[in-house]
């Protein structure tokens, strides 16, 4: 398995801390900190080598398949899915497209990321696999 996980026993695990640290908008010190801890490591994934992009997306279908709230939605969509696009849109755009075929939360999620370090013709067919945005 992919970086940063041994099991597929801890890469749940991630999944459930990423999702209830990310489950409404911190307020205090200490969700603040809960949430960037949560999100640590998907953030220090990127920037040592893409073999890790893999262990990313399938964090990515696992939130998105717990349908967890739209400000988890909301997060994951700014933080891991914009970084794979942006550092790894080339590998995996198709899948992005499929996915945003099949799974209409995913496409729904989709509206949250912005354009970062994707190329054009990337970034032009995250926008055609979206479609139209609706409302949360």
């Amino acid at each position: 398995m992919a970086w940063p996980f041994d099991s597929e026993e801890q890469l749940d695990e991630w999944v459930d801390a990423y999702i209830a640290a990310h489950h409404e908008r911190p307020m205090t010190e200490q969700q603040r900190e809960d949430t960037t801890l949560a999100s640590e490591p998907a953030y220090s994934a990127f920037g040592v080598g893409n073999p890790q992009a893999e262990a990313i997306w399938r964090f990515i279908l696992k939130v998105v398949a717990k349908q967890p709230s739209d400000w988890t939605l909301g997060m994951l969509a700014a933080g891991p899915i914009e970084d794979l696009i942006g550092e790894c849109g080339d590998d995996f755009i198709h899948r992005i497209e499929a996915e945003a075929q099949c799974d209409p939360v995913f496409r729904r999620t989709l509206h949250g990321v912005w354009r970062t370090t994707s190329t054009q013709l990337v970034w032009d067919r995250v926008v055609m696999a979206r479609g139209p945005e609706e409302e949360f």
